[in-house]
């Protein structure tokens, strides 16, 4: 964190010093106005850029937990199965959809299965339940 807070400082630092710099340039002469404008354009483009990017990097770096292991039982199928370990964990329709290589619309298929199976109405109940039931190790 510490590094961090001063690689972003040094940056803004380095580049508040070329603006100003740019600035009294400017002022005297030396540098079109254009040109100072140009490059503050171009400073705010890239920084927008970059603040995309670690927002972008940040959220893939997040770990979610592997998927529960759940018992096996003649109430669910196999499927419904996996999409129940998924659930267990807090996933999203669209992240249990792409670690099983299925439509999100399968997912809420199985979603609305399991809660008629187990006699749920939302996903926290179908956790809960499943955990009852003995169906999470």
């Amino acid at each position: 964190m510490l590094k961090t807070i001063i690689r972003y400082g040094t940056v803004l630092g380095v580049l508040l010093l070329l603006l100003e710099f740019l600035r009294r340039a400017n002022t005297v002469g030396i540098v079109s106005s254009e040109f100072y404008l140009a490059v503050i354009a171009i400073v705010f483009l890239i920084g927008g850029f970059a603040l995309a990017w670690s927002f972008i990097h940040f959220k893939s770096k997040r770990r979610r937990p592997a998927p529960a292991a759940i018992r096996h039982t003649d109430d669910l199928s196999a499927r419904e199965r996996d999409v129940l370990s998924y659930l267990v964990h807090g996933f999203s329709n669209a992240e249990i959809a792409q670690s099983l290589g299925v439509t999100q619309n399968t997912v809420k298929t199985h979603v609305k299965n399991l809660f008629v199976k187990l006699d749920v109405t939302n996903r926290t109940e179908a956790a809960a339940e499943a955990k009852m039931r003995g169906f999470i190790d």
